[in-house]
């Protein structure tokens, strides 16, 4: 056989298989299950992250595709100044689930919506007819659970802690000592390592300025000036990250309005030279 049929040969089995693939495409082609759970977690994460919910921060597990870690800080009430950390369950059918996600408490917190043993939030109340798929997202379930630090005047009889609630009701001045202690607990254990055995389980640091001095000094540096100001070494690489992830964060576009926004001064709710939180309790 001559090498012209040979490359005959290899032209007819490439059309060959030319003609498999488009009956594959042009047939009722399906994506992966996996693929598409991924794509809509992976999406109700992008609305987390671009828009924020106050106090609190949320990163999804590195193993388990359903399951995100969060932190929440408490910043006015009667939580104030207490520091949560805290476990969002998707359901395993999710997107197509009519079941609520579940939050988890690291620690036990004494609420007229969280259970005392279990430390799991009631969402009941604002999914009355459970999750809908093509109504609710995953942000709604962690903006409400925000919200019931602010709502504490809850029925009894739909109380996930009944104990809490008449307290509540009877004895404010006693209910807020009780949750006092717990507050002043969760500041004492924040360094303490998390339970799970997962690379993005949030674990939180002492303050180490030689780590950290460099990188608050750009935070509190305009955004202008991040781009003008030549830094050398690691700083300058500091730099540029800075930026690069501010400007991934607010969608790639950063207009002259957020610039100059950026470049007033104002009060933060941190104390910048102890580096704590000014809402601190005076008996910590």
């Amino acid at each position: 056989m001559s090498a012209i049929d040979d490359g005959q040969d290899d032209q007819m089995e490439s059309a060959a298989e030319l003609g498999v693939e488009a009956s594959v495409i042009d047939g009722d082609y399906k994506l992966p299950n996996s693929y598409v759970v991924k794509h809509h977690i992976d999406f109700e994460y992008s609305l987390v992250v671009r828009k924020p919910i106050d106090g609190m921060y949320i990163i999804p597990s590195a193993t388990d595709p359903f399951l995100w870690f969060g932190i929440l800080v408490v910043r006015c009430g009667v939580y104030t100044g207490g520091i949560f950390r805290f476990r969002f369950h998707i359901p395993k059918d999710f997107p197509n689930t009519t079941s609520v996600p579940k939050i988890q408490f690291e620690l036990g917190l004494f609420h007229p919506n969280i259970h005392q043993k279990t430390s799991v939030v009631n969402l009941s109340r604002f999914f009355p007819d459970g999750f809908k798929p093509f109504r609710h997202r995953l942000y709604h379930a962690l903006a409400f659970m925000q919200k019931i630090f602010f709502m504490l005047d809850v029925d009894v009889t739909g109380a996930e802690n009944p104990e809490a609630t008449i307290l509540w009701e009877t004895d404010k001045k006693q209910f807020r000592k009780v949750v006092n202690g717990t507050i002043l607990h969760s500041r004492a254990i924040i360094y303490d390592p998390p339970n799970e055995k997962d690379a993005n389980a949030i674990q939180f640091m002492p303050w180490n300025e030689e780590i950290y001095g460099p990188i608050r000094k750009l935070v509190l540096r305009p955004l202008k000036d991040r781009h003008t100001v030549k830094e050398k070494g690691p700083l300058r690489n500091q730099a540029s990250l800075s930026a690069m992830i501010l400007q991934q964060s607010l969608g790639n576009i950063l207009s002259a309005n957020i610039i100059k926004a950026r470049t007033k001064k104002g009060y933060s709710w941190m104390n910048t030279e102890t580096m704590r939180s000014l809402s601190d309790l005076a008996a910590d």
